[in-house]
């Protein structure tokens, strides 16, 4: 989106260089480099609207109301926030909060050691399914974003795991903009 529609996959080696005045680029007949090719994958004008649907919730705010806390003061971006249900289990707690552990048990029901003949300890865990953490308020959230819109020069992309645990109304919008904008702003104004 932030390419006009292009994609440009991403590669390691531009050049080789071997010390002895030869040097390997894509160009050279019989080079190991290859630079994959930009190619379309959206029209322009779809990437174009894409980015400005983008740009406006967050320099304007859903419907218009409040900017989103990505906004950043000196330049217009583009971004969109993710919170997601996650299904993974958690650590027990026994009756006094305290987390619970237990030690490791091979497939023939015996202790496993460790290199200097200790006990392995492990968490014991709790399965929690999607439903079970939505109740938890677990959610995992990210935002990324690109500017600025007018010519790209940086995507920047937050995630965190669990924020705010327990909040069961607990979105991205409020945990991700301000870390997006701070990287972004200082990325931006150090250019």
């Amino acid at each position: 989106i932030a390419n006009g529609g292009v994609q440009i996959e991403p590669y390691l080696v531009e050049k080789i260089d071997y010390g002895n005045g030869n040097i390997d680029t894509p160009q050279t007949p019989g080079s190991p480099i290859e630079i994959p090719s930009p190619r379309p994958i959206l029209t322009a004008k779809t990437a174009d609207l894409v980015t400005g649907y983008m740009s406006a919730v967050v320099n304007d705010g859903f419907l218009g109301n409040n900017p989103s806390p990505a906004r950043l003061d000196k330049y217009l971006v583009a971004g969109k926030t993710g919170t997601a249900e996650v299904n993974r289990p958690y650590q027990k707690v026994d009756s006094a909060g305290k987390l619970m552990y237990q030690e490791r048990i091979d497939q023939y029901g015996q202790k496993v050691l460790d290199a200097n003949g200790s006990p392995v300890i492990d968490p014991v865990m709790v399965p929690c399914n999607y439903q079970c953490n939505r109740e938890r308020g677990i959610y995992d959230h990210s935002f990324v974003g690109f500017g600025p819109i007018e010519d790209p020069e940086y995507i920047i992309m937050v995630k965190l795991s669990e924020p705010n645990p327990g909040e069961v109304r607990n979105f991205s919008s409020n945990t991700v903009g301000k870390p997006f904008k701070e990287m972004m702003t200082f990325a931006l104004d150090n250019r």
